[in-house]
């Protein structure tokens, strides 16, 4: 679930780096935005290009991903399918690897850590673990620019909810993002943004007030009825009409905002 928010006015829109090119997956949804933003990296090696976050299977999505370029290497941002799970068809397709932080989702590579840099295709990625959205949630630096996955969203913020999802590693992630204030940003979802470090300062705020507005409802509402009708009634007071579509999800994401609340002593 992606929640809109006041996006920071652009003079313009970010440019990817030279060689770098946006294919959209059609999937549009509250889960995805406008679609997943695959991006492609080509002209460094004769007719090679390397694919970060091919998506959902579609064929249409599929047969633009083959038209930049024949794929040397898949690069994942994290596990959760609109953007990994076209990666072990293509990988197949083509006889290449798959780099990602999950063991289970790596192909003839060792999984992404911190600071491990890969030269694919003749292209140099910098690997920047950045858990919070998920536990295997990573950046990808390149010429200049931020690859965020679901880390960053363009116009948006993300869910994040149990398994993987961590509050407290999502704080802390926005606040290592904070200091590239002079680094475009290249997301999974949305548009790109100028500021890397602004979008994450903005966004760390919002969640900082959309937990003091959770911590105000659940003061305010009755406790009683068990732990799974007191985030039902927090999660219909915040979110109301609007959270309707997507309600596993969000009541999913406000039990762990609760949880994240008892644990730093904001609520009891």
């Amino acid at each position: 679930m992606h929640v809109q928010i006041s996006a920071i006015p652009e003079d313009a829109a970010a440019q990817p780096p030279e060689g770098v090119h946006l294919v959209r997956a059609n999937n549009p949804g509250p889960l995805s935005l406008a679609g997943t933003n695959t991006w492609i990296l080509t002209g460094r090696a004769p007719g090679a290009t390397v694919v970060i976050d091919p998506g959902p299977p579609l064929e249409e999505h599929l047969s633009a991903l083959r038209a930049a370029g024949r794929p040397a290497a898949i690069v994942l941002t994290h596990h959760h399918l609109d953007h990994s799970e076209a990666a072990p068809a293509l990988a197949d397709e083509f006889g290449i690897p798959v780099y990602a932080a999950l063991p289970e989702l790596a192909r003839d590579s060792r999984p992404l850590a911190e600071g491990e840099v890969l030269e694919l295709a003749g292209w140099h990625i910098e690997v920047l673990a950045t858990p919070g959205h998920t536990s295997d949630s990573v950046c990808l630096s390149i010429d200049g620019g931020l690859f965020t996955g679901d880390t960053l969203l363009g116009g948006s913020t993300t869910i994040i909810a149990p398994p993987t999802g961590s509050l407290a590693d999502y704080f802390d992630t926005m606040a290592r993002l904070s200091a590239l204030s002079g680094t475009p940003g290249f997301p999974g979802h949305g548009p790109a943004f100028s500021s890397v470090g602004a979008w994450a300062t903005h966004n760390a705020e919002y969640r900082e007030e959309r937990l003091a507005q959770l911590s105000g409802i659940y003061k305010a509402i009755d406790p009683s009825g068990g732990e799974a009708q007191v985030v039902s009634r927090v999660a219909s007071a915040a979110y109301g009409e609007n959270g309707a579509p997507v309600a596993p999800y969000i009541e999913a994401m406000v039990a762990a905002q609760l949880t994240f609340l008892r644990e730093r002593g904001d609520i009891s």
